[in-house]
């Protein structure tokens, strides 16, 4: 079994919810500040209420298919600077929500 990874939470407890709509949010939609992400070496992300789909590349996800689906009640974990610098999350149906917490 390999090396189980623990993740420092911020002090500040860094952890956000947004309803997303069918627009594309990146971290500072979500209210994350440019400093937090750019301290941050992971994330959570949890996802309620209607699928979603993400990007990590910096393209745009769309509903109509671009980008990984996140089921509803899904919990991902994203690691790296550059995949969170680059994350796009979009609602397949206005209504989602997302919680996202950083993680130094």
């Amino acid at each position: 079994m390999g090396a189980v990874e623990v993740f420092k939470a911020f002090s500040d407890n860094v952890s956000h919810t947004t309803t997303l709509g069918i627009t594309a949010f990146d971290l500072t939609d979500f209210g994350f500040t440019t400093d937090q992400i750019k301290k941050a070496t992971a994330m959570t992300l949890t996802v309620t209420g209607q699928i979603c789909r993400y990007t990590l590349t910096g393209s745009t996800p769309t509903v109509s298919g671009l980008g990984h689906v996140i089921a509803v009640g899904a919990t991902i974990d994203v690691y790296g600077y550059n995949n969170l610098n680059n994350f796009k999350i979009i609602s397949d149906v206005a209504s989602a929500t997302v919680t996202i917490t950083l993680y130094e």
